[in-house]
Protein backbone atom coordinates (compact mmCIF):
# COMPACT_ATOMS: atom_id res chain seq x y z
CA UNK A 1 0.00 0.00 0.00
CA UNK A 2 1.23 3.47 -0.54
CA UNK A 3 0.76 6.65 1.85
CA UNK A 4 -2.66 7.46 2.07
CA UNK A 5 -3.99 4.52 1.15
CA UNK A 6 -6.85 3.33 3.63
CA UNK A 7 -9.04 0.42 4.46
CA UNK A 8 -12.45 0.76 6.09
CA UNK A 9 -12.65 -2.34 9.01
CA UNK A 10 -16.19 -2.51 10.59
CA UNK A 11 -17.66 -5.69 12.27
CA UNK A 12 -20.46 -6.83 9.24
CA UNK A 13 -20.96 -4.97 6.54
CA UNK A 14 -23.51 -2.88 7.67
CA UNK A 15 -21.45 0.48 8.27
CA UNK A 16 -20.53 0.33 4.68
CA UNK A 17 -23.66 0.35 3.30
CA UNK A 18 -24.70 3.27 5.43
CA UNK A 19 -21.89 5.07 4.44
CA UNK A 20 -22.30 4.77 0.94
CA UNK A 21 -26.27 5.58 1.42
CA UNK A 22 -25.19 8.66 3.18
CA UNK A 23 -22.88 10.12 0.64
CA UNK A 24 -25.28 9.57 -2.47
CA UNK A 25 -28.04 11.17 -0.30
CA UNK A 26 -25.53 14.33 0.19
CA UNK A 27 -24.21 13.98 -3.50
CA UNK A 28 -20.48 12.64 -2.39
CA UNK A 29 -18.40 10.48 -3.74
CA UNK A 30 -19.91 7.14 -2.41
CA UNK A 31 -16.91 4.48 -3.75
CA UNK A 32 -14.25 5.31 -0.97
CA UNK A 33 -16.50 2.80 0.92
CA UNK A 34 -15.84 0.37 -1.08
CA UNK A 35 -12.16 -0.37 0.26
CA UNK A 36 -13.71 -2.28 2.87
CA UNK A 37 -13.09 -5.77 5.05
CA UNK A 38 -15.58 -7.65 7.05
CA UNK A 39 -13.91 -8.19 10.18
CA UNK A 40 -16.92 -10.10 11.23
CA UNK A 41 -17.00 -12.73 8.18
CA UNK A 42 -13.79 -12.81 8.38
CA UNK A 43 -13.03 -13.49 12.07
CA UNK A 44 -16.07 -16.25 12.01
CA UNK A 45 -14.18 -17.91 9.21
CA UNK A 46 -10.83 -17.19 10.72
CA UNK A 47 -11.90 -19.40 14.17
CA UNK A 48 -14.13 -22.12 11.93
CA UNK A 49 -17.22 -20.95 13.40
CA UNK A 50 -20.48 -22.06 12.40
CA UNK A 51 -21.82 -19.04 12.50
CA UNK A 52 -21.35 -14.86 13.11
CA UNK A 53 -21.06 -13.79 16.56
CA UNK A 54 -21.50 -10.57 17.64
CA UNK A 55 -19.05 -8.14 18.49
CA UNK A 56 -19.27 -8.26 22.21
CA UNK A 57 -19.33 -11.90 22.09
CA UNK A 58 -16.11 -12.23 20.55
CA UNK A 59 -14.12 -9.58 22.87
CA UNK A 60 -15.38 -12.09 25.57
CA UNK A 61 -14.22 -14.96 23.51
CA UNK A 62 -11.02 -13.01 23.10
CA UNK A 63 -10.36 -12.72 26.67
CA UNK A 64 -11.08 -8.87 26.25
CA UNK A 65 -12.98 -6.35 28.36
CA UNK A 66 -15.59 -4.24 26.30
CA UNK A 67 -14.75 -0.49 26.98
CA UNK A 68 -17.62 1.69 26.79
CA UNK A 69 -21.44 1.68 25.30
CA UNK A 70 -22.02 -1.10 22.85
CA UNK A 71 -23.10 0.66 19.57
CA UNK A 72 -21.81 4.26 20.24
CA UNK A 73 -19.72 4.45 17.17
CA UNK A 74 -16.34 5.55 19.33
CA UNK A 75 -16.79 2.58 21.71
CA UNK A 76 -17.09 0.26 18.68
CA UNK A 77 -14.37 1.65 16.87
CA UNK A 78 -11.84 1.14 19.97
CA UNK A 79 -13.04 -2.29 20.37
CA UNK A 80 -13.16 -3.55 17.17
CA UNK A 81 -9.14 -2.16 17.07
CA UNK A 82 -8.43 -4.74 19.27
CA UNK A 83 -9.10 -7.85 17.81
CA UNK A 84 -8.44 -6.28 14.33
CA UNK A 85 -4.70 -5.34 16.06
CA UNK A 86 -4.48 -9.27 17.52
CA UNK A 87 -5.32 -10.81 13.95
CA UNK A 88 -3.59 -8.18 11.58
CA UNK A 89 -1.62 -10.50 9.87
CA UNK A 90 -4.24 -12.94 9.55
CA UNK A 91 -6.95 -10.63 7.46
CA UNK A 92 -7.50 -10.82 4.19
CA UNK A 93 -6.70 -7.40 2.10
CA UNK A 94 -6.69 -9.19 -1.32
CA UNK A 95 -10.18 -7.92 -2.34
CA UNK A 96 -9.23 -4.01 -1.89
CA UNK A 97 -9.84 -1.88 -5.07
Amino acid sequence: MERGDYILASWGNYDRVQLKDDCKLHKLESNWPDRHINIKDQYTGLHSLRRAMGMKRALCKEGMDMMGTHHRGIDDARNLSMIFIKYFELWDYKDLK
